[in-house]
């Protein structure tokens, strides 16, 4: 934890910093007190659930939906050719 907040939303807080920054020709001194803010709130937020960051990562590439029950392939369960497949 740096400040209380997760090192890889400090990155992404630094990183948002460092581009603004450059972004507006060194003019985006209007950055750090809202850096300042953000890293607050993030830390607020990192306090409540540590583990956020990860669980909405996890949630992210979840399938929109699952079905409860199985598909099957057409190709399972069939034997190889020449050990009986159509035999019976």
């Amino acid at each position: 934890m740096i400040y209380g907040v997760e090192p890889k939303l400090v990155l992404v807080n630094v990183g948002l910093g460092v581009f603004f920054f450059v972004l507006f020709k060194f003019y985006a001194l209007f950055w750090v007190p809202l850096g300042w803010v953000l890293h607050y709130v993030l830390k607020v937020m990192t306090k409540h659930d540590p583990h956020m960051r990860l669980i909405y990562v996890r949630y992210a590439v979840q399938a929109d939906r699952y079905e409860a029950w199985p598909d099957p392939s057409p190709r399972l369960g069939h034997r190889p050719l020449h050990w009986g497949r159509g035999v019976v």
